[in-house]
């Protein structure tokens, strides 16, 4: 690991705090990356993700903005990749992201990649990297922040290389791990029903930001949330509201 980021001319962090299962920590990825960082955008991406020159040009249009607070989230795509992949061949490069941009997007729970100005996330629950719920507490923490949290799907492609599961048996039985079972929890339920794409208060597509009124998704949430009675809902739909319109990321605020 540290011969590949003194290839790539990157910093090496050999002491990472991990989980009683041995896995690596999120919260200590988010919080060290955040610490370390030299520059004031930060990103957090999994390792079995690629990215296109479309993704540093999404967080420009975004940085166009006022806000000193945003969180810029989006849905992968799942590609078989056949081999190896050269990227300092351009033709084989943009031959694989068209390869992985006639793929659909997947589920709006999948979200492998989050980037936000350094230091909004000053305290992170103890989520596990590769687990569950750790994703929903990112959107669902800056929504209810009143954070402007745009979703790029529309403008990035980011393929997800097809993989197995063997290292946690299976897909399926990945969320019955005692370290996802915990993530659930630290997440909470608010978290854990808005904490997707669809539930994000802005839209990028084309270069241009709009803001995103799910109407079908918040009535079918509420609907969920209601008949639990829970009101949980009306504190996360008035955040929701709040941070389309009057975003705690423009201007001053804490």
């Amino acid at each position: 690991m540290a011969e590949a980021a003194a290839e790539l001319g990157a910093r090496h962090v050999p002491n990472v705090e991990k989980s009683e299962a041995g896995v690596p920590l999120f919260s200590f990825a988010v919080l060290e990356g955040q610490r370390l960082a030299s520059n004031d955008v930060v990103a957090y991406v999994n390792s079995d993700i690629i990215l296109f020159d479309d993704f540093p040009n999404a967080i420009a249009s975004v940085r166009k903005k006022s806000w000193s607070k945003w969180l810029l989230v989006g849905q992968r795509r799942t590609v078989e990749l056949e081999g190896s992949l050269d990227f300092a061949n351009p033709q084989d490069v943009s031959a694989f992201r068209q390869r992985a941009s006639a793929c659909a997007p997947d589920s709006p729970t999948a979200k492998d990649y989050f980037v936000f100005p350094k230091g909004m996330y000053p305290k992170v629950p103890a989520f596990v990297v590769g687990r569950d719920a750790y994703d929903n507490w990112m959107v669902g923490d800056a929504v209810m922040r009143g954070i402007p949290v745009v979703d790029c799907t529309p403008c990035v492609v980011a393929a997800h290389q097809q993989h197995d599961y063997n290292h946690v048996i299976s897909k399926e039985e990945r969320v019955n791990l005692p370290d996802s079972r915990r993530g659930y929890a630290l997440a909470g339920q608010l978290a854990n029903m808005f904490g997707h794409t669809d539930c994000s208060t802005w839209v990028l597509r084309g270069g241009r930001l709009r803001r995103r009124f799910v109407l079908k998704n918040t009535v079918l949430n509420a609907a969920r949330l209601l008949v639990r009675r829970n009101p949980l809902y009306w504190r996360y739909e008035m955040a929701r509201l709040k941070g389309m319109f009057f975003p705690a990321g423009a201007g001053s605020h804490d």
